[in-house]
């Protein structure tokens, strides 16, 4: 499997990781890590939308392209990551199963 081919199977992924875990252990951040599970599905998802694809439009669109920072921590805290909805069938952050 290609690199491309893991990128476009990652939702899947997710999805299928997430329906085996209940509410506690997605919402649990580990010892010594920043993020529980479901912060890391909704920040992986907003940084597609409005990190990486912001960044891919500007550089196909402009000719001299400003690519700011995505702040990720900012947001996670902002956005209430934390309390998001979990990855149940169908609602992935990250996309459909």
């Amino acid at each position: 499997m290609n690199s491309n081919e893991r990128l476009r199977e990652m939702p899947r992924l997710l999805v299928r990781v997430c329906a085996g875990l209940d509410e506690q252990t997605v919402r649990r951040k580990p010892e010594g890590m920043p993020f529980a599970l479901v912060e890391h599905a909704w920040h992986l998802a907003d940084l597609e939308r409005e990190g990486f694809g912001t960044r891919l439009h500007r550089l196909l669109d402009e000719e001299h392209p400003s690519l700011p920072d995505f702040p990720g921590d900012r947001i996670a805290l902002e956005r209430h990551y934390l309390m998001g909805v979990a990855c149940a069938p169908g609602l992935c952050p990250i996309g459909p199963p």
